[in-house]
């Protein structure tokens, strides 16, 4: 009897245990890298962006939090949790989250740090007692750092005992590597003899690089047909956490993007088709579109050439180029959608379908549809 009531007490001690030794570590989920999504954030004075690095070993809980990108301030915490003090020595003056307050970490100092798990591993809680210094000297401080788990985002707050107005100072992270983009502002200019090679690159570009992943976003000018793009892009960022950083030269997009680019297709100026032509062979091809004077540009970065059209369609009617680009593209082309280019005529384009026509593979043309122009016409039933 003795030995079976020595069991259960054994066992009821185990059960009640196993929830504190829970609080030693942390969900598996916070390990790893964390970028911010500065929508959702508080304001970060001076270093603009905050990325932290999370690992367990154990009850030991490594804290690496970055403040900045190029002009930063870093700082790596290694903590005992579970509720021991952690001493941690002040080896730097600044005071990350706002530099501009006048306030300073007093060097030579040391911060003690609890560092404690919570609601089952889902949120981390570090009590740090420090001092700061402000112009009437140095005055003590009760910090609480939460780090709180939410689906796929990490939530960081901060409460200070000398903060008693304002709202909280709250930064919301995403894990690294993930819906990050780029984005550009197109400009308003559509010529041949202008800005269009510069823009339909872009186009073919953005078609090539957005296979498999959103990668690059495109903002259109006001008078553009397409208002809702600042919306559009303001959406991916307020509801779908998507981060961007601005692309604001061609060839920077293509330093940025060029992993996806196969190589490039040249057209004519002097034909305006030929342009329409080589958005069907970028799309077949992983290609970007460029004009002659945009060659050095892609060879720099290692693109070879696999269409050359200069000189090709000299002379030639549309209804003649439109059928050898039938003949070579169109049992490639995917037969669900086909890309009209209508519209704008002469020395002006404006293909903003372009990227979407690159994107799914499809046959681009302007035939004529009136019965009148019998040959394009013909062609065009055929498509």
């Amino acid at each position: 009897m003795s030995c079976l009531l020595r069991f259960f007490s054994h066992a009821f001690l185990i059960v009640c245990l196993l929830p504190a030794l829970g609080f030693g570590q942390g969900a598996p989920q916070f390990d790893g890298k964390w970028t911010l999504i500065p929508e959702k954030s508080s304001e970060i004075g001076l270093y603009r962006t905050l990325s932290l690095e999370i690992q367990q070993k154990g009850t030991i809980v490594i804290l690496t939090q970055k403040w900045g990108t190029s002009r930063s301030f870093e700082e790596r915490l290694t903590l005992e949790t579970g509720g021991k003090s952690n001493r941690v020595p002040v080896t730097n003056r600044v005071f990350p989250t706002n530099v501009f307050m006048g306030l300073s970490e007093p060097v030579g100092d040391s911060r003690q740090i609890i560092a404690l798990w919570e609601e089952n591993g889902s949120v981390l809680k570090l009590e740090e007692r420090s001092h700061i210094r402000a112009s009437q000297g140095k005055t003590p401080v009760l910090a609480v750092h939460v780090y709180e788990l939410s689906g796929d985002k990490l939530t960081y707050t901060i409460k200070r005992s000398t903060r008693k107005t304002g709202p909280p100072i709250r930064y919301v992270l995403k894990r690294a590597g993930t819906k990050h983009a780029y984005f550009m502002k197109l400009e308003d200019n559509w010529k041949i003899d202008g800005l269009l090679p510069e823009q339909a690159f872009l186009l073919s570009l953005q078609g090539v690089a957005n296979l498999g992943a959103p990668r690059v976003y495109f903002i259109y000018p006001e008078n553009w047909a397409f208002t809702y793009t600042p919306s559009v892009f303001d959406f991916y960022k307020e509801k779908k956490d998507f981060t961007f950083r601005q692309l604001r030269t061609a060839e920077q997009a293509l330093n940025s993007l060029k992993q996806h680019v196969r190589g490039y297709v040249v057209w004519d100026k002097s034909v305006r088709t030929s342009l329409i032509v080589a958005f069907t062979a970028a799309g077949l091809e992983k290609a970007v579109v460029v004009s002659e004077d945009l060659i050095p540009m892609v060879e720099k970065v290692g693109l070879k050439p696999i269409e050359d059209f200069r000189g090709k369609f000299a002379g030639q009617t549309d209804a003649q180029i439109y059928a050898w680009a039938y003949n070579h593209y169109w049992k490639r082309c995917n037969k669900e959608l086909i890309i009209w280019m209508g519209g704008e005529h002469g020395k002006v384009m404006k293909p903003g379908v372009a990227d979407w026509g690159i994107y799914n593979k499809a046959f681009f043309n302007d035939l004529s549809t009136r019965e009148s122009d019998t040959e394009e016409y013909a062609l065009a039933r055929r498509l």
